[in-house]
């Protein structure tokens, strides 16, 4: 295990190219995906990120083994992006936009 983490070239490239993309009226909540789905697989890399709908709602759909990102996206990315003022989003946070469903 390596004591640091180091990026390849080309993620470096594609991760200029997706904040470059940014603009005042898209991108915002691609960008906010990306590191909500990034943070996950640091923390946990056999996390399936396609099964983004979990409940403990029995009457509920969601996946078995699914994450709750809307739940993650509200109460930690968002609120962190628009702390620092890295991304300006809806308070309610990116998972909340059309573009997205």
């Amino acid at each position: 295990m390596s004591d640091g983490f180091q990026l390849e070239q080309s993620q470096i490239n594609t991760l200029n190219k997706l904040v470059n993309s940014v603009t005042s009226e898209v991108g915002r909540a691609l960008v906010g995906l990306t590191i909500l789905q990034l943070c996950v697989k640091s923390l946990e890399p056999t996390q399936s990120i396609r099964l983004h709908k979990s409940s403990t709602n029995r009457n509920a759909f969601s996946w078995q083994e699914g994450i709750p990102m809307r739940s993650l996206d509200k109460q930690y990315i968002t609120p962190i992006l628009r702390k620092y003022e890295l991304l300006k989003l809806n308070a309610d946070g990116f998972m909340m936009t059309r573009s997205l469903a």
